[in-house]
């Protein structure tokens, strides 16, 4: 059994409430690195701009990389993006509040068309099948690059870790 350590509840700059101005989307990424995470999930408040941001940045990267107007700085964060991704999933999500202040979680497969996911609203989170939804109250969440993938809450805190059977 292989365990994976990781942090189903990051909130990004694009969190209105957030509350870490200058941090960037490779920083959180960085501090999941050093934290040791395998899998982390931008959970802004409502909204998957967090996530949508971070993939605009490394798209507008490889934009100016595949025009040869590449400057080395750019290069040098292309890289590190690529070589943290490849390291860290990253799933997008959001925190949708609900009636009474509760809060849902969404998290999604990266593949997952991020129109589908502003959309969809909360008809996605219920819905069966491919695609749907894995919310953080499942015990068991399927991952397509680590296969299937059971929880555990442990009593220390909110911590819920990870195992591949």
């Amino acid at each position: 059994m292989q365990w994976l350590s990781m942090d189903l509840h990051l909130h990004t700059p694009a969190s209105s409430d957030y509350q870490e101005p200058g941090v960037s989307y490779l920083d959180i990424l960085h501090r999941a690195e050093t934290r040791g995470l395998n899998i982390i999930g931008f959970a802004d408040h409502n909204t998957v701009a967090g996530y949508r941001k971070m993939l605009d940045e490394i798209e507008q990267l490889h934009l100016l990389r595949s025009l040869k107007r590449i400057l080395p700085e750019e290069e040098q964060r292309l890289k590190e993006y690529e070589r943290l991704r490849a390291k860290v999933l990253v799933l997008p999500g959001f925190e949708f509040t609900a009636t009474f202040g509760f809060h849902i979680m969404g998290l999604f497969a990266p593949d997952k068309p991020l129109r589908e996911i502003k959309g969809g609203g909360i008809r996605t989170l219920t819905r069966q099948g491919p695609g749907a939804a894995w919310l953080r109250i499942h015990r068991h969440l399927w991952f397509p690059h680590y296969g299937p993938i059971c929880a555990r809450q442990t009593l220390a805190g909110n911590r819920t870790h990870f195992a591949r059977p």
